[in-house]
């Protein structure tokens, strides 16, 4: 819907503009626009991809590893297509939003760890994964065995053909270690079971309202 403009007339008090109630109609006309595109209560859950991996660690200092989401879901047919190495592949036109929830951490050494995630997108132009898409998620990790829980959320607008991935790389200014990491309960006595907190998850929402 186009915006509702208020005529305000020429110059004040020339009873040219908007009567009072005509005004405020399309005040409250804007508004319920806006309300719409931005309530949450209007995003739906479309797919998911759950890492079942114990860590997914680099091996070196500024060598990034891919990020994967377990088995993968869709087929060349479907709307959305996760392969089992982490990759999506829009084969429709998408506009939504895509979150990652991961756990940072480490295993041993000693110093601090620089862990940076990004998502890199292939716009299927020929010159492959060569943007990053958004801003990158950054923790340090000092401590073994304490984990850093992370969100974030991407605006997305896609076309079919793009492809996406995510990397998490070690600073090479950081010590050689660290990565993100399965958390699993440590009691058996909790009912219904406690499931543990995957290493990473991708999830994609759209818009009820199209």
């Amino acid at each position: 819907m186009a915006q509702s403009l208020i005529n305000v007339g020429t110059v004040a008090d020339d009873n040219t503009g908007d009567t009072l109630r005509l005004a405020f109609q399309k005040v409250n006309s804007n508004e319920t626009e806006l309300f719409t595109r931005v309530s949450p209560v209007n995003l739906v859950l479309v797919a998911l991809g759950t890492s079942t991996a114990s860590s997914q660690e680099p091996t070196a200092l500024d060598d990034p590893i891919q990020i994967e989401y377990g088995a993968g879901f869709g087929t060349p047919s479907s709307p959305i297509e996760l392969l089992s190495d982490g990759t999506v592949i829009f084969h429709d036109d998408f506009n939504g939003f895509v979150t990652f929830q991961i756990q940072f951490g480490r295993s041993g050494s000693c110093g601090t760890s620089k862990l940076f995630f990004r998502s890199l997108v292939d716009l299927d132009d020929g010159n492959g994964f060569s943007i990053q898409a958004g801003a990158s998620l950054y923790s340090t990790a000092i401590n073994s065995g304490v984990n850093i829980p992370e969100s974030l959320t991407l605006a997305l607008v896609a076309t079919a053909g793009f492809r996406f991935k995510q990397e998490l790389i070690r600073d090479g200014s950081g010590a050689n270690d660290g990565g993100i990491f399965r958390v699993d309960p440590n009691t058996s006595t909790i009912d219904p079971p406690i499931t543990p907190a995957p290493s990473a998850t991708i999830l994609f929402f759209k818009s009820l309202a199209g």
